[in-house]
């Protein structure tokens, strides 16, 4: 297999993941576009290699999403 079948393959499953089309991912990138902001997400999460880093990083999305136990120390 080539990298590229790999690739498109790793495309397939993040965006069945994601519940959008693959074509979504090739669309002109928009800074609001949801789909743009989630690929930048997982693309920039895979570039982290550091566990405690990705646990720090974990930890705030978890804040400002309201859930988990950073939230409910933040509530304290």
């Amino acid at each position: 297999m080539t990298s590229e079948e790999r690739a498109s393959r790793r495309l397939i499953a993040i965006a069945e993941v994601v519940g959008c089309p693959v074509e979504t991912f090739y669309r002109p990138e928009s800074d609001t576009n949801p789909a743009n902001m989630t690929w930048e997400l997982l693309r920039l999460w895979s570039s982290i290699t550091e566990p405690r880093t990705r646990e720090r990083i974990l930890a705030r999305l978890r804040q400002e999403a309201g859930v988990g136990p950073a939230s409910a120390q933040a509530a304290e």
